[in-house]
């Protein structure tokens, strides 16, 4: 019978001791955004709150959809509350990679992920590639514009050469037309003075 009463004191002793060191480390009791949670607009702050006071050395970060770590801008550590002050977070995927120190000196590290789904900011990165696109087909209207302008002014230049040239190519041929009509008349006068002259004779 004492035997018994020691073995059932011996194992509640040893449950309660279990029991103790269980709850001494810390667990995570709430987290703001909560996991699998999806934000709409933008955030800036991520704040677990655990069931045990927590130590210095305990820290916080994000990992994005292309495996980017995002550090802190601030880390603020006040009791149970763990909080990281990020700058704005865009639309994305996320996983809250966080790491605390208990009251009992253990280390503790886990993660969740949450998602973001700010609408304002796809709206204006649309808006933003409509702009650039548009921007891009203003410049190539203009680029084309300049090109015929330019091609026209080519143009305009080219004809007057042409001229010039068809005018120096027909004073050439006038030119060169009156030694002939010269000549011409000179043997036409040679040839009617020497008629001129068989008729005298034979007179």
């Amino acid at each position: 019978m004492v035997n018994g009463i020691k073995l059932v004191a011996i194992t509640f002793i040893l449950f309660t001791t279990f029991m103790s060191t269980v709850n001494a480390h810390s667990v995570l009791e709430e987290a703001n955004p909560a996991e699998g949670e999806t934000m709409e607009g933008p955030l800036s702050t991520i704040e677990l709150s655990f069931n045990t006071k927590l130590e210095n050395g305990s820290t916080i970060y994000l990992v994005n959809d292309e495996s980017e770590e995002i550090e802190a801008a601030s880390i603020n550590l006040e009791d149970n509350v763990l909080t990281g002050v990020f700058d704005d977070l865009k639309s994305g995927n996320y996983t809250v990679m966080w790491r605390i120190i208990g009251t009992d000196g253990h280390l503790i590290e886990n993660d969740y992920s949450f998602t973001i789904n700010n609408a304002d900011e796809d709206r204006s990165e649309l808006e933003g590639d409509d702009q650039v696109m548009q921007s891009d087909a203003s410049d190539s209207t203009d680029e084309i514009d300049n090109q015929d302008l330019s091609q026209g002014e080519t143009e305009k230049e080219t004809l007057p050469e042409q001229k010039t040239s068809a005018e120096e190519k027909d004073e050439d041929t006038v030119t060169s037309s009156i030694p002939i009509t010269t000549i011409a008349i000179v043997i036409l006068v040679g040839l009617l003075s020497s008629l001129l002259f068989i008729l005298k004779k034979k007179k």
